[in-house]
């Protein structure tokens, strides 16, 4: 769905410069044309930030969460905390930005790398974050295929 909505906003702003027609929501219409207009000024202005995030979330329609993915996007070594890692960060009592560190450490993968992992294990359902939450890990792979080495 996703990838169907960034087609049709790219071509319409490879067309026309806006997605007014082709966004549904008015506001983010607007954002994304401005960003796209202004998007080489926008990205030295990023590059020279001192505070990534705070940077991301200045941008219209970019909030405290999205920040991060756009941070992620753009290279920042930083981890979402959405409602997959932010389940499996609860259940250990800590935060998804200390838990992935933790990872990265262990592992020697970065922080991003770790929440990549973690988010399309719960997304493809090889991990229940959900459950994993309410019953620890044993319950958050009942049922699930091994994974093969």
């Amino acid at each position: 769905m996703a990838e169907g909505i960034y087609a049709r906003c790219l071509g319409a702003l490879d067309r026309s410069g806006t997605t007014r027609r082709v966004f549904g929501h008015k506001g983010k219409a607007r954002a994304i044309d401005g960003i796209w207009r202004d998007r080489e000024r926008l990205f030295g202005e990023f590059s020279a930030s001192g505070d990534k995030l705070v940077f991301c979330e200045s941008l219209p329609w970019i909030g405290p969460t999205t920040k991060y993915h756009l941070a992620k996007d753009l290279g920042v070594d930083v981890a979402k905390p959405d409602v997959h890692l932010a389940r499996l960060a609860r259940r250990d009592r800590t935060t998804v930005a200390r838990m992935c560190a933790r990872l990265a450490r262990q592992t020697g993968y970065r922080k991003a790398t770790i929440d990549t992992i973690l988010w399309r294990g719960c997304a493809t359902g090889i991990l229940d974050s959900k459950r994993y939450e309410l019953e620890g890990w044993r319950a958050a792979f009942r049922g699930k295929p091994k994974i093969q080495h």
